[in-house]
């Protein structure tokens, strides 16, 4: 039984360190991601359609974004209204304003945006694309069973087969 003991403790071994290494990597891609500076945008001008995205300058290239302020772009006694926070939505994909009362802002075509953003970095690539690889092994894991189940059955069978002298 001692081989088959030596093959469970080896495969033993070899699943922590691969966890190990998992969580090392996931946390080299938020540590990637801390050391980004952030940089910010004020007064962007949008074109603005209700309850649709519209892509900021920097969201495509951003790994994380966020609006601080929002308002009208008009003239006149109604200029500048800042829209609160619950009637637009800023994400990746850039911001979205919901009017729900039409034209509750005076909105007619366009807001300005303030927000700030972090580039993508090529540390951040890196290690967001060893990420992606490594999400890839689950699909490989059958076939890891499939070795593992046939390495201990050969064990097996050396141990309890026919003895050769």
């Amino acid at each position: 039984m001692g081989s088959l003991g030596t093959l469970a403790v080896g495969l033993a071994v070899l699943m922590l360190t691969l966890v190990v290494t998992f969580l090392v990597i996931a946390q080299g891609r938020t540590q990637a991601g801390d050391l980004v500076s952030t940089s910010s945008t004020v007064n962007e001008t949008v074109t603005w359609t209700n309850n649709t995205f519209v892509a900021l300058t920097n969201s495509p290239s951003a790994f994380e974004l966020s609006c601080s302020n929002v308002y009208n772009n008009q003239t006149g006694p109604s200029a500048n209204v800042s829209i609160g926070s619950g009637n637009y939505t800023c994400s990746l994909q850039g911001i979205r304003v919901t009017d729900v009362n039409t034209d509750a802002f005076n909105l007619t075509s366009t807001v300005q945006v303030t927000y700030t953003y972090k580039t993508k970095s090529f540390a951040y690539n890196a290690t967001e694309n060893l990420s992606g690889a490594i999400d890839d092994i689950p699909g490989w894991a059958p076939l890891i069973v499939v070795a593992v189940v046939g390495a201990i059955l050969l064990g097996l069978t050396r141990l309890f087969g026919p003895n050769r002298a």
